[in-house]
């Protein structure tokens, strides 16, 4: 199985507070209030607490299509990490899709915790929909077949 494109982000330790929706109908969201099926038009590199979601119907960069729990205890080595990041996401990929992975167009990429997010908590993981190049997508990926 071939991966293009993983890419580890990091959830940052602080909820960010919801603000009223903007002219665009785009708003600033906690990355811990996030819902599958949420589009993004933020680019979540780096660490982030919050972000902009938008209706998918607007062109957006990103798609929530899966989130997970890691399991408790410590914080999981790097690659430890990587396989389960890989193992949640690809298994919710093709069910989201309606195609598998490596047919398709589109590459995952994802939330993680932070060692010091873990410490207060934090073991989800944000599986979200993008396309290779980095370009804006219109309309849900849900059973998109691509």
């Amino acid at each position: 199985m071939s991966f293009r494109l993983l890419t580890p982000l990091a959830l940052a330790v602080m909820l960010a507070a919801c603000s009223a929706p903007n002219a665009d109908g785009s708003e600033e969201v906690g990355v811990f209030d996030l819902a599958v099926g949420d589009c993004l038009i933020d680019d979540t590199s780096g660490e982030v607490s919050e972000t902009v979601k938008i209706g998918c119907d607007k062109p957006h960069l990103s798609e929530v299509y899966h989130l997970f729990d890691l399991p408790g205890g410590a914080f999981p080595e790097r690659g430890a990490m990587d396989k389960a990041v890989e193992a949640g996401c690809l298994g919710a990929f093709e069910p989201y899709v309606g195609l598998d992975y490596d047919s398709s167009e589109y590459v995952f990429t994802t939330l993680e915790p932070t060692p010091e997010s873990w410490t207060n908590g934090d073991q989800e993981v944000v599986c979200m929909l993008a396309t290779q190049d980095g370009s804006k997508i219109t309309g849900s990926l849900r059973n998109a077949k691509r």
